[in-house]
C-alpha cells in the first residue's frame, strides 16, 4: 500500500496504476445525527477521507444506512478507498454523533 505525504503535485503510481488531479473538499457536519452526502468525482480511482475533529464519523455507502451500517472513522484516522474503476460513481453518506465536526476527502482521477 503506498502512501502520500507532503505536497500534492505531479503524479501517484499506485501498484500500476497511474492517477492524477488531486481534488481536496472539506465537508461539514453541522447537525448532530443528520446524514450528509459527497459525490466523488467523475473518475476517481482513489480517495482518502480524514476526521479532522473531537467527534465519531459514520461512513456509509448507501442512503439512510450512515447510521445503521457504517465503518467508524475515529478522530484523527482516515480511510481510503483503492483501486476504483474509472467508470464508478460513487457517492459516500456519513454523520457524526457530534454536531460541528469536518470530514475531510481528498480524492484522485
Amino acid at each position: 500500500m503506498s502512501s502520500i505525504t507532503g505536497a500534492l503535485a505531479g503524479t501517484l503510481d499506485l501498484s500500476g496504476l497511474t492517477v492524477t488531479t488531486p481534488v481536496i473538499v472539506n465537508q461539514s457536519i453541522v447537525s448532530a445525527n443528520t446524514e450528509y452526502s459527497y459525490a466523488l468525482p467523475a473518475n476517481t480511482k482513489r480517495f482518502k477521507i480524514q476526521n479532522r475533529n473531537e467527534g465519531l464519523v459514520k461512513l456509509s455507502y448507501n442512503t439512510g444506512e450512515s447510521g445503521t451500517k457504517y465503518w467508524s472513522i475515529f478522530p484523527g484516522q482516515q480511510y481510503d478507498g483503492e483501486n476504483i474503476s474509472d467508470t464508478a460513481s460513487l457517492t459516500i453518506y456519513y454523520q457524526s454523533p457530534k454536531a460541528s465536526q469536518t470530514l475531510e476527502v481528498i480524492s484522485w482521477s
